[in-house]
């Protein structure tokens, strides 16, 4: 669920001050991919604008599929940065997602085509920053001063939303490239999903980035960048593994654990959700998490009628979870026949998804409910949206979770649904075929595509078990 934000700030890293510019994308000295940019003017509607055109390539493995993601983008802006049209083409497993965003001085209207299922979305541009295609690039113009900083917000073609960033000069920083160390100007891109790190020398050229799960993006020639020969599609790096987070103790059976407290180390985690579900105690990179999930038994078997009107706010349709189509209605009848009440509705959800579905983790793009239907497959974040659209078009108020699991004592990232049974939240994972979710599931974000899906990622935190009971 992570890729479409890596793609966008390896083209961000690409942009630099040159006119065209190529990277390659490593992981632990492996080559994964490349991303090339290129900066031209063009008339758009007979108005001179800045055009800038990207292309990313990915190629690796994801928990043993391959993995294979490729990301065109183009945007036009004006002269003074102002963005007018932004293009995105995502083609990953077969799929293909192409995201036209139109803008105008008070909102963002996009067209998210999913292998033909038509999605429309207008968002408001936000205010107090401006908003661009190129962090880096647009932070150059005020010069690379120590000290300095700058605001500004990127859009998330995946999630359809704004995201808001600060970059800040930090000043002179030693740099590694292919084991020779030199000092650079650092200067970090903020984000609340994940830093980069990006190096430039005294002109402000671009020297290395250094971005989330460990990716590492450095200048190349055209012809080395685009060499993927013996490297990035034959290398057997698995993406799930190189993210994932070993505790320093072994979880041993954690599917069964009712209650679980780690110490997270190396990453603020103020902005994660602490209820019923979790507790989060801590300040800057030093937080305590006690997960204690609700016991599914325990939950009112509310009538669903009480439902619709004691949440209805998670009622109602949202980015990708396209609960008012005419269509579930036909799909959810056999489902819920005989089904009654808040328990027997949400388990034959539940059940059917689970059977329905079969796990593919080569599909890197985030779909819609009825893509997913359809196809049968996906990954975990393509489960927990079929499952929440199913829950809100029965009646059952439902809204998306996602973070860590534990199947093996380690850590990987996942997404499930929880849904509302007139006083609480109750977590549910239709990639298991338990209804009890385990203490082994850590929350980082909750609410509909846009903020379930983005989520801080951890990177090299350490984990350290304190407590862990079955």
């Amino acid at each position: 669920m992570r890729f479409a934000y890596v793609l966008s700030f390896a083209a961000f890293a690409a942009l630099a001050t040159a006119d065209e510019a190529y990277l390659g994308l490593y992981i632990g000295g492996k080559k994964i991919g490349y991303t090339t940019y290129k900066g031209t003017s063009e008339k758009l509607n007979g108005v001179l604008l800045r055009r800038s055109d990207s292309k990313m390539l990915m190629s690796t493995v994801m928990m043993g599929s391959d993995l294979k993601m490729i990301m065109d983008s183009t945007s036009w802006s004006t002269l003074e940065g102002h963005p007018v049209k932004m293009i995105f083409r995502i083609e990953s497993g077969g799929r293909v997602q192409n995201i036209d965003a139109q803008f105008d001085k008070t909102n963002a209207k996009l067209v998210i085509d999913n292998s033909g299922e038509i999605v429309r979305s207008t968002i408001p541009l936000p205010t107090g920053a401006p908003i661009v295609d190129d962090a880096l690039g647009a932070f150059l113009i005020d010069g690379i001063k120590p000290g300095a900083k700058r605001d500004f917000y990127v859009l998330d073609p995946t999630t359809a939303s704004f995201i808001k960033n600060s970059a800040e000069v930090n000043g002179p920083s030693p740099m590694t490239i292919n084991g020779k160390t030199s000092t650079a100007t650092l200067v970090t891109i903020h984000d609340p999903r994940a830093d980069t790190r990006v190096f430039l020398n005294a002109k402000g050229d671009f020297l290395k980035g250094e971005g989330p799960m460990g990716i590492e993006m450095i200048p190349e020639s055209k012809e080395s960048a685009l060499n993927m020969t013996g490297t990035g599609e034959g290398i057997k790096l698995d993406i799930a593994e190189s993210t994932s987070i070993k505790p320093d103790s072994p979880l041993k059976d954690p599917g069964g654990l009712k209650s679980l407290t780690v110490r997270i180390q190396g990453r603020d985690l103020a902005s994660i959700p602490s209820d019923s579900y979790q507790t989060v105690k801590g300040k800057a990179d030093d937080w305590t998490l006690a997960i204690h999930p609700p016991t599914w038994a325990k939950a009112k078997n509310s009538p669903l009628s009480e439902l619709r009107t004691n949440a209805p706010a998670w009622l109602k349709p949202s980015l990708h979870v396209n609960s008012d189509k005419a269509q579930w209605h036909t799909v959810l009848r056999p489902v819920l026949a005989n089904k009654q009440g808040l328990k027997a509705t949400a388990t034959a959800i539940h059940d059917f998804v689970y059977h329905r579905m079969k796990p593919n983790a080569g599909i890197g793009v985030l779909r819609d409910a009825t893509e997913v239907y359809k196809t049968k497959e996906g990954v975990c974040r393509d489960y927990a949206v079929l499952t929440a659209t199913l829950m809100r078009a029965a009646g059952v108020p439902a809204r998306l979770a996602s973070g860590l699991v534990s199947w093996d004592g380690t850590f990987y990232y996942h997404a499930w649904v929880e849904v509302w049974d007139g006083k609480g939240w109750y977590p549910i994972d239709s990639t298991s075929p338990d209804m009890q979710v385990s203490a082994a599931h850590i929350k980082l974000s909750q609410g509909n595509v846009e903020q379930a899906f983005s989520f801080p990622f951890l990177g090299r935190v350490k984990m350290h078990v304190l407590d862990a009971k079955r």
